[in-house]
């Protein structure tokens, strides 16, 4: 049976009158017709916020700036800071499209409501696919253009094995459309979703879904083991934090059955993607579910979980009711070593805790652990945007002090880095609070404004750009960068030149930790 997460209407009337259509006059550009249906995902509203920002600043930059989205521009910042966002989506995405070149109109509240959902990413063989279109608000009046919706599955070869074209109703209500995939056989496929006016593309994307027989029981297997494995308790903070893993795995492998997997809206991946990098992982992340799968036998057995692991381990942490993923690489050890350093890593708001390991190349970050023989943790971020205060460095603290106790790290030397808006965590919790750290260093972002940086201005403190950055303007970094170099003790500035926002990392990584492990003497 199919089951879909039932959504209760908001019945917020935005604006009631058809004089508040969307059309192509931009009087009508901060109105919004019509009732809200679901709240929209916060990270989809920073990512379509952030490609609104960049793509202004790239049309500016080519000399064609678009004066007409000013109003645009100075209202949706109003709207995210009244924390008025499904109102602050609305005016969001048109800022973006007008940036884009894009003239608002029906088509784009068509394209900005309806979000899309599988009813299933792991199909049995031989059974049908349901894909469903729920919009986030609902017009008052049927839409008057007429739409289509297209729906093209692709093996992972490229070859298309299935595909549907159905016309979408045109009331802005919840449409599922059904998909003939019994011949499947087992593998990944690539649904691609494109909504149609006529001959033009007004919103597409991709899900990737599975066809698979042990996905399923797979799971309950886990399911068990872990069950076992709470009864039985964990003895330390290595099998506590492993037991957690164990947990968040398995409901990563629940959310795939249900369909349930945390792609972008339509809209955002479609106009948004192509001015944003892409910093997460790759998802699912199968070696973490065989991990789990091999922590969750030894707890249910009563053995250590992590005695023999090394190597990039997932893990999580309980806070609350919330179950915090992380990675931590752990290097192989001799009996005679002493403790070692512990790495913390901060990633940006468009990644997760897997994309330090992820953009380097896969095993680079582990090479670095092991030659310098430390720990390295990254944290999942608990929000979609930079926000420093002392509950979050509260919650930071208490994960590292954990994974110092739990792994033996040497707690006078633990180092905090962070990339795009990690960068303005790790400035902050760096050097504008008590010194806990032994080291910081901000890659390819900064604060907004200056802060009281005295607390930390002994700490050794590396700040890294890039002249090509397409995120994080050259002419604020280099501003921080005179800085660090300036009125910090400690301080260092790196220039990169032809590196991407995202492959700052890489280039970086290696001499991040350099800096932290052999740190500069201290300016007169």
């Amino acid at each position: 049976m199919r089951t879909w997460r039932k959504v209760a209407l908001a019945g917020l009337l935005l604006a009631g009158a058809a004089a508040a259509q969307l059309t192509e006059d931009p009087a009508t550009w901060t109105r919004a017709q019509g009732l809200v249906v679901a709240d929209v995902r916060i990270g989809d509203l920073m990512a379509v916020m952030q490609a609104s920002n960049l793509a202004l600043r790239a049309a500016a930059a080519a000399g064609t700036p678009r004066r007409e989205a000013a109003t645009l521009a100075v209202t949706a910042p109003k709207l995210l800071q009244a924390q008025n966002y499904n109102m602050a989506w609305r005016v969001t995405s048109r800022l973006l499209a007008v940036a884009e070149g894009q003239t608002p109109g029906e088509w784009l509240e068509a394209a900005t409501s309806y979000d899309l959902q599988l009813d299933r990413a792991v199909l049995t063989p031989g059974s049908r696919f349901y894909v469903r279109l729920s919009p986030l608000f609902a017009l008052t009046k049927e839409l008057d253009g007429a739409y289509t919706v297209r729906f093209q599955v692709r093996d992972d070869r490229g070859d298309v094995v299935l595909e549907s074209e159905q016309p979408l109703p045109a009331s802005m209500t919840a449409h599922e459309f059904s998909l003939a995939a019994e011949k499947l056989a087992e593998g990944r496929y690539h649904l691609r979703y494109e909504l149609r006016e006529g001959a033009q593309e007004r919103v597409a994307c991709e899900r990737v879904f599975y066809v698979d027989s042990r996905w399923r029981g797979r799971a309950a297997a886990l399911r068990e083991l872990l069950r076992k494995a709470q009864l039985r308790g964990a003895m330390n903070g290595q099998d506590a934090a492993a037991l957690a893993g164990v947990e968040h795995a398995l409901e990563q492998m629940n959310r795939w059955l249900e369909g349930s997997t945390n792609e972008r809206h339509p809209f955002a991946e479609w106009l948004g993607a192509k001015r944003l990098p892409a910093l997460a992982s790759p998802h699912p992340d199968e070696e973490g579910w065989r991990q789990a799968e091999r922590f969750a036998r030894a707890l249910a057995d009563g053995r250590p979980a992590l005695a023999s692991e090394t190597g990039e381990l997932r893990l999580a942490r309980r806070v609350g009711d919330t179950l915090v993923p992380y990675r931590l690489i752990v290097p192989k050890r001799t009996a005679t070593d002493a403790k070692p350093p512990l790495i913390v890593l901060r990633h940006s708001f468009l990644g997760d805790e897997g994309t330090w390991s992820h953009l380097p190349g896969k095993g680079e970050l582990e090479k670095l652990a092991a030659r310098h023989g430390a720990l390295v943790m990254s944290l999942r971020h608990p929000v979609a945007f930079a926000d420093p205060n002392d509950q979050f460095a509260a919650d930071l603290d208490a994960a590292i002090d954990a994974a110092v106790e739990a792994f033996g790290a040497d707690p006078a030397r633990v180092y905090l880095a962070g990339h795009g808006t990690g960068a303005v965590e790790a400035l902050f919790y760096g050097l504008g609070r008590a010194p806990r750290f032994a080291g910081v260093a901000a890659l390819a972002g900064a604060p907004p404004r200056m802060f009281d940086t005295r607390p930390g201005e002994k700490i050794p403190t590396l700040f890294v750009y890039s002249k090509t950055d397409e995120v994080a303007p050259e002419s604020e970094m280099r501003k921080w960068a005179a800085f660090v170099e300036t009125r910090l003790k400690r301080g260092k500035a790196l220039a990169l030149d032809g590196e991407s926002h995202a492959g700052v990392i890489g280039a970086a990584l290696p001499r991040v930790f350099e800096f932290f492990l052999n740190p500069p003497a201290a300016r007169e």
